[in-house]
């Protein structure tokens, strides 16, 4: 829950940065905030894979060595 909510402000304030820019500067601005908007259901996807890989990264290493008790039984 700490990443995602990580993730989720760090998207937070680059939209409203972008959104300043919009305002500032027009067209260029909208268009970052289109591309922002692309990227930030990516980045939480990435950190969602990311999180999964540590947690099948962790099963593994687990059951080596629940398979390394069963031999040595």
């Amino acid at each position: 829950m700490k990443i995602f909510f990580a993730s989720f402000f760090i998207c937070l304030v680059l939209i409203c940065g972008v959104m300043l820019l919009g305002a500032l500067f027009g067209g260029f601005g909208l268009l970052l905030l289109a591309v922002l908007a692309l990227a930030a259901p990516i980045s939480i996807l990435v950190n969602i894979l990311e999180t999964q890989r540590k947690k099948q990264e962790e099963l593994e290493k687990r059951i080596q060595e629940l398979e390394g008790r069963g031999a040595g039984e």
